[in-house]
């Protein structure tokens, strides 16, 4: 064990002590960390670190009672529903309770949208409520055997009573649909086998919808099934020929495989795979008096007869191309069996083929092939296509053989590649053979520059920038964005070397640097200390800042204390703060910061602001902040508990206003009930009846706010 060791340590320092790998090391550990600028107290986003997956930092956080913040609209709330494990899922919830209580809204469907049945089975459980049509829905995508047996299994549970007996029939109906989707056939012969399923009389046309999902579907078996259980007799059912040629006439089957219809050519309708076992029953059912024609005709491209050109047709159905066939660039011979048949070569073929480039085998001489016999036009948009196509999958094997075909390149071409410092002799090859023609280049050369930064690309970035200054001897270029985008990516080896050759700028770069050691070299460069607030910097250099302006920064403090607080850092909030308070703070700048801060929701700030002015007289000046924060309970409690609840519940008018905002919540009301119930705070005799009749006027379920509202003054 003492060898290991002694091994292990002397490996270390042989790494260590070599300077050329300790440089590389630290550049790199340096530039991450001021790049993405984000400290444990800056981290305050729960959807940010959710969406990140972030999970031992959350469970951090929530097990030390940090503040985070939770934007309050129904895309937003939802995010929680994405965390995978249950344990951390329940502390969320709990966390934010007031925001997620039953029985409105109804969102527990939602942890089937991220397939998480546990959590489902857990709010079930719980009592929250259930949109049973969205969680079939979400069930059907995620085609979830087991969730969707629970889901039938528990119908009567579930369902909100008006569902299973005023409109059972509808309900059932989206259910099965639903169920079609998912193409499970046993879970769909379960439902169809229930007691509850065959006491329904289906009509007409819900019997064609179900028809339309199993072809849409592409699943034979399902659609047996289904003519079998709804006894379905030939000639009854009408499919119209506008939606089976959407489904069906865009395909191409052919006797030995199924086909796969590309997103390009389904033009928005649902992919689908066909069968000629599939068309055969169509027409045996007699589904479509039109369906015989199509299927005669079908045949006959089929059959492929070599001395029958395949013709395109018109409208707004388009037929097969080459990319239509599963095995389509299965290899070079099959794509040319295809070709050969006078199936139509799109420029989706291409792209397709030249995004294989390097990762198929015979991908290259696909392209080519299919390039070559491409007879579409090669306007400026088909290029710019292959462009994009080649920046993406990283290929300069299909850009250089776009110029081996004489098509004349433009600048963009590298742009893609300037983010990486190995892909430098093959830009430094571009310049020499097509430079740049200023200014008509000078936007795009500007954007390759900018791509340098946010990739660290040292040696590229100085490559195209001496070039550039070069051939644009007048300096018609505004290169002022290149030290913005430097300081803000904590580029300094880029800022000095523009430094270096005198670069002209607009003297507004120092308010975007991310460290004082960068500050210090732009001051030494001569340029002027600047404050913008739409661009909030490092606390550390905006305390730096301030203190060299000195006064004239001051009318500045208010705009800067409300960007940090829409941004929620608190580090830079406390900072100015301090600031305001010596600057001789003034109470109309006082509420229109308390009034952020309620729009934000953010209780630490206002915790902040509460101590710092300790003896504050009440003048009103925290009424705004209660108006504004009408969806953030937390921050209304605060208020009511610390400050005077009396005073700022006892003015109906203020409350009127509060009910009639956008964004008033049902946790708000609900709090507010609470509030009334449990008389923490004494209302002037008749404000109650008033409250009650706001609170009835909002735009929710109404019969759910009366039934909640009796129950507390009954």
């Amino acid at each position: 064990m003492k060898e290991m060791s002694s091994s292990s340590s002397s490996s270390f320092f042989t790494i260590f002590n070599n300077k050329f790998i300790k440089d590389i090391v630290f550049r790199h550990l340096k530039k991450k960390g001021e790049t993405v600028g984000l400290k444990y107290y800056d981290i305050c986003n729960l959807e940010w670190i959710i969406c990140n997956s972030y999970w031992a930092l959350l469970k951090d956080k929530l097990n030390h009672k940090e503040y985070q913040y939770l934007l309050l609209d129904g895309n937003h709330l939802e995010c929680i529903f994405q965390i995978p494990d249950q344990e951390l899922f329940v502390q969320v919830l709990e966390r934010y309770q007031v925001y997620f209580r039953s029985p409105f809204p109804q969102f527990s469907q939602l942890a089937l949208k991220y397939n998480n049945l546990g959590i489902f089975e857990y709010l079930v459980q719980k009592g929250y409520t259930v949109c049973i049509k969205r969680a079939f829905k979400y069930a059907s995508q995620h085609r979830n055997q087991q969730a969707l047996l629970y889901l039938w299994d528990n119908l009567a549970n579930l369902s909100l009573k008006p569902l299973l007996s005023d409109h059972k029939v509808e309900t059932i109906a989206f259910i099965v649909n639903y169920v079609i989707q998912s193409c499970n056939i046993e879970v769909l012969a379960y439902i169809m086998e229930s007691k509850l399923v065959k006491d329904l009389k289906f009509t007409v046309m819900q019997k064609e919808g179900f028809v339309k999902e199993a072809c849409s579907a592409g699943s034979l078996p399902i659609l047996c099934l289904l003519v079998e259980h709804l006894k379905i007799k030939q000639g009854t059912i009408k499919v119209e020929k506008d939606w089976f040629n959407k489904y069906i006439y865009q395909e191409f089957p052919t006797s030995s495989s199924q086909v796969t219809i590309s997103p390009d050519i389904c033009k928005g309708y649902t992919k689908t795979i066909v069968s000629l076992e599939f068309l055969t029953y169509l027409r045996v059912n007699q589904f479509d008096t039109e369906t015989s024609g199509l299927k005669e005709e079908m045949e006959k491209l089929r059959l492929f007869n070599p001395n029958i050109k395949y013709v395109m047709p018109q409208g707004d159905y388009l037929s097969i191309v080459v990319s239509s066939y599963v095995d389509w660039n299965s290899s070079l011979e099959r794509t040319r069996e295809i070709v050969d048949q006078g199936v139509f070569i799109s420029s989706q073929c291409v792209y397709e083929a030249a995004s294989k480039i390097g990762t198929a085998p015979q991908a290259y001489e696909i392209f080519t092939y299919l390039f070559e016999r491409f007879t579409g036009q090669r306007d400026a948009h088909f290029i710019d296509g292959m462009v994009v196509v080649a920046g993406r999958t990283k290929s300069l094997l299909l850009l250089d053989y776009m110029i081996d075909m004489d098509i004349q390149p433009n600048h963009l071409w590298w742009s893609d590649f300037a983010k990486h410092d190995r892909y430098l002799s093959w830009i430094a090859r571009f310049f020499d053979r097509y430079p740049p023609d200023f200014p008509k280049d000078g936007s795009i050369i500007i954007s390759g520059l900018l791509a340098c930064i946010k990739g660290s690309s040292l040696e590229t970035f100085k490559f195209i920038l001496s070039r550039t200054l070069e051939l644009d001897v007048n300096k018609k270029v505004d290169y002022s964005r290149l030290y913005e985008s430097a300081a803000a990516y904590s580029q300094i080896e880029m800022l000095e070397y523009m430094i270096a050759l005198e670069l002209p700028h607009n003297d507004k770069v120092i308010c975007r640097a991310t460290s004082l050691e960068m500050v210090h070299i732009l001051e030494k460069a001569s340029h002027k200390l600047y404050l913008d607030p739409h661009h909030l910097p490092h606390s550390n250099v905006l305390g730096y800042l301030f203190e060299m302006v000195g006064k004239e920064a001051t009318p500045l403090i208010s705009a800067f204390m409300v960007v940090s607080i829409n941004n929620h850092k608190l580090e830079h909030f406390k900072l100015l703060l301090d600031l305001y308070a010596q600057s001789g703070y003034d109470w109309y700048t006082g509420e229109n910061i308390l009034s952020t801060i309620g729009k934000v929701g953010n209780v630490e700030m206002f915790k902040s602001f509460f101590y710092r002015f300790p003896t504050i007289d009440y003048k009103g000046i925290f009424d705004n902040c209660f108006e504004t924060s009408s969806q953030h309970i937390p921050l209304i409690e605060y208020l009511v508990q610390y400050v005077d609840g009396q005073k700022l519940f006892s003015n109906l008018d203020r409350i009127k206003r509060l009910t009639e905002l956008d964004h008033f919540r049902y946790s708000t009301q609900e709090y507010m009930r609470k509030l009334i119930k449990q008389k923490e705070i004494f209302f002037p005799k008749g404000i109650e009846k008033d409250l009650i009749k706001c609170l009835d006027s909002l735009d929710q379920p109404k019969q759910i706010i009366k039934d909640i509202i009796n129950s507390y003054f009954n």
